[in-house]
């Protein structure tokens, strides 16, 4: 459910969304490690996941609900206008949730530095191509490094 209503977003967004739910499930060594948290923001990381819990948790069960009444028209060959119907209603409640999901982004994206976001995200603004060069400059260079001691 939650991987369909992310989708809608982009990959960067997603990837700072999983902060706050490893934090409250204990989960969460390598993102403090990762991000380099410090006990301040993992305090108002968590108080965020708790902020949006009631209502993601509220709009992923709607759009679940939804799906499964969409399903259920279908294989009762509900009319084609009974299922615009349905999956218009369906497309909304999960653009609903896309939107919930970007302010709770939006909330931890504040609490984070700007390096740490740099850190975790760049690699989303990269092209293929660049994260190619990339890639090949950080090991070439690592190689080089080695080989010369």
């Amino acid at each position: 459910m939650f991987k369909i209503i992310i989708s809608l977003l982009p990959q960067s967004v997603t990837l700072l969304l999983g902060i706050g739910k490893a934090l409250l499930t204990g989960n969460s060594n390598e993102w403090i490690e990762s991000f380099k948290l410090t006990e301040t923001q993992v305090k108002q990381l968590k108080i965020i996941e708790n902020e949006y819990e009631d209502s993601t948790t509220k709009l992923e069960t709607e759009v679940h609900e939804g799906e499964i009444l969409l399903t259920k028209l279908i294989i009762s060959a509900g009319s084609a206008e009974e299922l615009k119907k349905k999956e218009y209603e369906l497309k909304m409640l999960k653009l609903e949730a896309t939107e919930v999901y970007f302010e709770k982004f939006l909330a931890i994206r504040e609490v984070l530095t700007s390096a740490q976001i740099l850190k975790q995200c760049e690699p989303f603004a990269l092209t293929r191509e660049e994260r190619m060069e990339k890639f090949l400059r950080e090991n070439t260079s690592g190689r080089l490094g080695r080989a010369e001691r």
